[in-house]
């Protein structure tokens, strides 16, 4: 299916959306430095909300729960910003037949 998309690309330059592992590409490396720090949080160093919950008196299990379901939150924003930015970016840069649109470049001096 690759080599069918870049032989298109080649000879009449419109691309095809059939295939997104380009943007599957793209969101899952925007989204691995909150994977990783969400992976360490606790272990290498206590979040400062979970501290607080600690000292104010509470269980560490309650603040725990409280920390998970904060980084669960932040993860769930920031794959759906990454997902809603890539899925404009599709939409503001190519035409509904999939060429790219040049007029978005700045200094473009085809006018």
């Amino acid at each position: 299916m690759i080599k069918l998309v870049n032989i298109d690309l080649a000879y009449n330059g419109v691309a095809i959306f059939e295939n997104f592992s380009l943007e599957i590409k793209a969101g899952a490396k925007a989204v691995k430095p909150t994977l990783a720090s969400m992976a360490t949080m606790g272990i290498v160093a206590l979040p400062g909300m979970m501290t607080g919950v600690i000292l104010g008196g509470t269980s560490p299990q309650t603040a725990i729960k409280y920390q998970i379901m904060i980084m669960i939150a932040i993860v769930t924003s920031t794959t759906a910003s990454v997902v809603l930015t890539i899925l404009m970016t599709m939409r503001v840069c190519f035409t509904k037949y999939g060429m790219l649109k040049t007029e978005i470049f700045v200094g473009n001096s085809s006018s």
